[in-house]
């Protein structure tokens, strides 16, 4: 059995994985998140954040990485399974069906859960993919750059409900903004979600006053 085929046959696959999880990661990744990161001192995240300043870059080496990578899983797939003794109609079969469970839907639905943090894991890899691929990459950006959209990208970005939270939890307690203070604030993103019970007070727990009773 001829060993070297199977094995270059599952290193494509893995990089063929490896490029979907990243392209949906940088999608999906939250800038906020990355900001609070980079202001900590994690150099891969400001690195990450240069990837999505500049999409094509990440875009151009997901593209060309997830190309080379199927082209490798395909082909010695398909000389191993020749070896196999299997019809072409299933070894056709068997290989689209096996990249597009494994190196897409299945990379991409769990990259998709914890897209931030999976773009700065992979943020280093994908740095050496660019390097690696570099005369592909450039033609690719050269190519692309002649044909622009001509729209002006807005570059203004909304703060949701999450980015919020997300905001005032990583905040340092300052002279400004004390403990508690930053605690109430927290809470009232969470008050949506809690059952209209919490916010009650229960009858054992209520004084009664006379009308005439000072305060």
């Amino acid at each position: 059995m001829y060993m070297v085929e199977p094995t270059l046959a599952i290193i494509g696959l893995v990089l063929s994985a490896f490029f979907s999880a990243t392209e949906i990661a940088f999608h999906q990744a939250n800038p906020l998140q990355l900001a609070v990161w980079r202001e900590r001192g994690y150099e891969t995240a400001n690195l990450t954040e240069q990837f999505l300043g500049k999409p094509d870059r990440y875009l151009i080496t997901v593209l060309v990485g997830t190309n080379l990578a199927n082209v490798l899983t395909s082909s010695y797939a398909t000389i191993t399974l020749i070896h196999l003794g299997l019809p072409q109609l299933w070894i056709l079969i068997t290989i689209s069906a096996v990249i597009l469970v494994f190196g897409e839907i299945l990379p991409k639905s769990f990259s998709r859960e914890r897209a931030t943090s999976m773009a700065v894991f992979n943020t280093p890899f994908l740095r050496a993919s660019e390097i690696l691929f570099t005369p592909i990459v450039w033609i690719a950006r050269s190519y692309a750059s002649l044909f622009p959209d001509g729209k002006e990208k807005s570059t203004t970005h909304f703060l949701n409900r999450n980015e919020l939270k997300i905001l005032f939890d990583e905040m340092e307690v300052s002279e400004e903004l004390e403990a508690e203070e930053k605690e109430v604030i927290i809470n009232i993103f969470d008050f949506g979600s809690q059952p209209v019970r919490a916010a009650m007070t229960s009858r054992a727990d209520i004084i009664g006053l006379h009308e005439d009773a000072s305060v």
